[in-house]
């Protein structure tokens, strides 16, 4: 499996997985797959990672974004995406990061 077909995802609800699978349909040969660890949201290759802010501390956040504006930001190589409204940095305003209920 290549990073282009992974989509991982942390923190999700079975109704949220759902809205996932309707976005990257494994019909067209996305992988779904979870994780309960923070540090494979930055050390797992994948197409977009979509994460429920709830399941964060502040400082998590923090690290998350901070990440993805150095690594992903310049060149959109990876969509963020957040299961509920968060607050997201100005600085990433014009990147790929969503919210998913605005996406679907």
């Amino acid at each position: 499996m290549s990073a282009a077909e992974i989509i991982l995802m942390y923190g999700v609800s079975a109704e949220q997985r759902t809205k996932i699978a309707k976005l990257y349909p494994v019909e067209k040969g996305y992988e779904l797959s979870e994780t309960d660890e923070l540090r494979d949201l930055i050390a797992v290759p994948a197409k977009a990672i979509v994460i429920n802010p709830h399941a964060l501390s502040e400082d998590e956040k923090n690290l998350m974004f901070e990440f993805y504006l150095q690594v992903h930001a310049p060149d959109n190589s990876l969509a963020m995406i957040f299961t509920e409204p968060i607050n997201i940095p100005a600085a990433l305003k014009h990147s790929d990061v969503y919210i998913l209920d605005n996406i679907i």
